[in-house]
């Protein structure tokens, strides 16, 4: 048993079922064969489990389900379970081509020309689909393996950003009529990555529909504000796999709690609680099924 932490900081075992996918049976049955999650218990005597525990815990579901044992996983060190993860991730990685893995240490100039050339080339709906969304993958997959730095990260995000802005100011201006806002799309406070949101946003103009970027690392209340200005406009959130899982569903708990319940709120990206649906917000699963939605929508 840890010592006691800040009751704020720790999560009932019910919470940790929602964000895990675990039942609550299952979770106590892993503590008491395999010593973990670790608990530490209350001077009221109740059981309560960190937060580093309960990301362990979901990286730990995750192998799991990809077909490891508990029995293997769960006796592991930490730094262990994150290795073997990191592998399963990167052996599942979208083959690119070598014109792309070039990308990674080319200055970002020559990006945003090949970005260029495969939008004059495909059009911006299939570069997206085809080209941006493996890319951005490999990119934070090198990130996470230490292939780049966090430097060329973000230089490499902003000359995909600056692409995917131009192309829908392009889109706005070839259609000039003033439409009323019918989405907003944001990031939950903390959540700095914009690339889910540039994209969406490109995607929606496409299809018709008038969005209006506010950007990253927007207070909830702005946001709310933000949805009393434009009644009718759908919340579109994206959420990056750098957030913590706790800490993010508590504020989409907080937003959905903040807003009338016939608002739409949809999140999406590779951050999403895919364990824990939150009543009230909608996950969008990928960016055909945000792009069918915007077509029922405007329908």
């Amino acid at each position: 048993m840890s010592n006691p932490k800040p009751a704020e900081e720790l999560c009932a075992i019910g919470e940790v079922s929602a964000l895990t996918g675990l039942s609550p049976h299952t979770i106590r049955v892993w503590e008491r064969r395999y010593g973990m999650p670790v608990a530490v218990r209350l001077p009221s005597g109740h059981r309560r489990y960190a937060r580093a525990q309960v990301a362990l815990l979901q990286t730990a579901a995750e192998l799991v389900a990809l077909g490891h044992r508990p029995s293997k996983i769960l006796t592991l060190p930490a730094e262990e379970i994150e290795r073997l993860i990191q592998e399963e991730r990167h052996a599942n990685r979208p083959a690119l081509s070598e014109e792309l893995e070039k990308t990674l240490v080319a200055p970002p100039t020559a990006l945003r020309l090949m970005l260029d050339r495969q939008i004059q080339e495909h059009g911006m709906r299939r570069t997206v689909h085809e080209f941006l969304v493996p890319l951005i993958q490999r990119i934070g997959q090198a990130w996470v393996a230490n292939e780049i730095d966090i430097h060329r990260e973000h230089m490499l995000s902003e000359a995909i950003q600056d692409v995917l802005r131009a192309a829908r100011l392009q889109v706005q201006r070839s259609n000039p009529d003033d439409h009323p806002v019918d989405m907003i799309l944001a990031t939950l406070p903390g959540e700095r990555h914009g690339l889910g949101l540039q994209m969406l946003s490109l995607l929606a103009v496409l299809d018709g529909a008038e969005p209006l970027l506010l950007g990253v690392d927007l207070p909830i209340q702005e946001m709310v504000d933000a949805c009393a200005e434009h009644p009718g406009a759908a919340l579109i959130l994206s959420i990056s796999s750098a957030s913590d899982v706790t800490t993010t569903s508590k504020q989409l708990k907080r937003l959905r709690d903040a807003l009338p319940q016939e608002i739409p709120i949809l999140v999406g990206g590779e951050g999403l609680p895919q364990r824990s649906p939150i009543p009230g917000i909608q996950p969008i699963k990928s960016l055909l099924a945000f792009e069918e939605w915007v077509t029922e929508r405007k329908g």
